[in-house]
């Protein structure tokens, strides 16, 4: 995979948020930087980072994509109301999901991916 001017900039986007972003905030900050790529050129480059295991994406309630950097395997919560996301990192749920999904794997299917998530109000929402 090419290294393009977009595709440095928005890596240097996700290495400097830590939390998922939709392709929508990932624009807005490309504006920022005196980007301003079309919206179809933002997700096939999103796509294609994905495709080469460097971002993994996350729908989360609002049924929107969000996009984070592939560290390791995470939940999120996310707010009812203004969609702010948390990620969760717990190692006594990740390797109890992890459990699960070995168990199950071997008897009926075969997981290509999993992910978690809790519907909430964020501390300002719930004001």
């Amino acid at each position: 995979m090419k290294n393009t001017p977009l595709k440095i900039i928005i890596l240097d986007i996700f290495k400097n948020i830590s939390k998922p972003l939709s392709a929508l905030e990932i624009k807005k900050e490309l504006l920022k930087n005196n980007f301003s790529p079309n919206k179809t050129t933002i997700y096939r480059q999103l796509e294609k980072l994905e495709e080469n295991w460097v971002l993994q994406s996350v729908v989360l309630n609002s049924w929107v994509k969000f996009f984070e950097l592939k560290k390791d395997n995470h939940f999120h919560f996310t707010c009812n109301s203004c969609d702010w996301i948390f990620c969760l990192k717990d190692k006594n749920i990740d390797s109890s999901i992890l459990n699960k999904k070995n168990e199950l794997e071997g008897k009926w299917f075969k997981i290509k991916g999993f992910d978690f998530f809790m519907s909430w109000l964020c501390e300002n929402c719930n004001k």
